[in-house]
């Protein structure tokens, strides 16, 4: 379903939190691209590992928000773009937030999804132009 803004629903039925949130990433970022492409044989943790995509998710969102995107292999690049990117979310009240860890040690990547469903439903309410995600149905762990 589409709106007169160009904005579309992502269908993510099926999918687990990290897939949903991968394919929204793609979307967002390669909007051209084959939906097959989501899947290219890494983790999620993988793809986003340099915080290069977190980055450029951030700014495609709120263009301009991060000046600066280190586009090397080395660790400590890595390390300061994903910090660059929590900061922003923090700015924009983007919560949960994660630690560096999380993502590049791949300590907890269930808190990494979150944070980027988040991003979409900031992205919802700031009636971004590209694609948009449902919000997910959770159900608590006992």
């Amino acid at each position: 379903m589409s709106d007169p803004e160009g904005s579309s629903e992502l269908d993510v039925t099926g999918l687990d939190t990290e897939g949903a949130a991968r394919a929204w990433v793609f979307a967002v970022l390669f909007p051209h691209a084959d939906p097959s492409a989501v899947n290219d044989g890494r983790t999620f943790q993988e793809v986003l590992q340099s915080g290069v995509l977190l980055c450029k998710l951030m700014n495609a969102i709120s263009p301009g928000m991060i000046s600066r995107i280190k586009e090397t292999d080395k660790a400590w690049d890595s390390i300061e773009n994903i910090g660059t990117y929590t900061k922003a979310c923090q700015k924009l009240g983007v919560v949960p937030t994660f630690d560096t860890p999380d993502l590049y040690e791949n300590k907890n990547m269930r808190v990494v999804a979150q944070n980027i469903y988040s991003l979409a439903r900031m992205a919802r309410s700031k009636r971004f132009a590209g694609p948009l995600l449902a919000a997910p149905v959770y159900t608590m762990p006992v």
